[in-house]
């Protein structure tokens, strides 16, 4: 009986170091699996000539499982993020509505109450500013580390996040104000048009267009109108 007793001990401690064997190599090779993909994706952000839909191929996916799979999940989020909010910002600095909204066009379709116009303008400011404000934070450590706060995982996977994630971490990047700057010019014209189109609004019946060019009844108007205009 008590042979029997040593076997099954001895078993159980068998199939305990054997599962804790187990445990080991599969979280090796988790590792490893993801290290290799931060790799591959860390490469088609260096390339100078992003190749996009590989980009958000990469970006879409998790190859990893468990714990690693949430580190994967985090810091690919914060990426999708990060080109997100770029792309998103891009493709407003390039509108041409813009632009288009001080037209004559826009002010026959549009005017006298530009409803549309002035909701546009509105929405496209507030985008522009949350875009600014978002793009700063993300190159922050702050808020980078958020993504896999969010995980609670323990301090190694939080460690093997943020030693990947701070090559995105730019402190030169942030203190370089090129794109504020940017935004910022695309925000004063906006709210210039604002004005102008508030103007043109309130006086509205005292303006028309006359082969694709705005007349006004009294001098003055087309004074105020002149000087607002300057302004871009």
């Amino acid at each position: 009986m008590k042979k029997k007793i040593l076997i099954a001990i001895g078993i159980i401690a068998i199939l305990i170091v054997a599962i804790i064997i187990f445990m080991a190599v599969s979280d090796m090779i988790q590792e490893k699996k993801l290290m290799e993909e931060f790799q591959y994706v860390e490469g088609l952000t260096e390339k100078e000539d992003h190749e996009t839909d590989e980009i958000k191929e990469a970006l879409e996916r998790v190859i990893t499982k468990g714990d690693y799979g949430k580190v994967e999940t985090s810091y690919k989020q914060y990426l999708k993020d990060v080109y997100g909010n770029m792309e998103n910002i891009s493709k407003i600095l390039d509108d041409e509505k813009i632009i288009n909204s001080l037209t004559s066009e826009n002010y026959k379709e549009d005017g006298p109450d530009f409803v549309t116009t002035k909701k546009y303008l509105t929405e496209t400011k507030q985008s522009l500013e949350e875009g600014k404000n978002k793009y700063y934070e993300l190159l922050t450590e702050d808020g980078a580390m958020k993504y896999i706060k969010e995980q609670n995982l323990d301090s190694y996977y939080e460690d093997l996040y943020k030693n990947e994630i701070k090559v995105y971490i730019n402190q030169e990047e942030r203190e370089d104000k090129t794109v504020e700057e940017s935004i910022n010019d695309v925000i004063s014209v906006l709210s210039t048009s604002e004005k102008i189109i508030n103007f043109l609004s309130e006086n509205k019946g005292k303006w028309e267009i006359e082969e694709d060019s705005i007349v006004f009844e009294t001098q003055k108007l087309s004074d105020e109108y002149d000087k607002l205009t300057s302004e871009i």
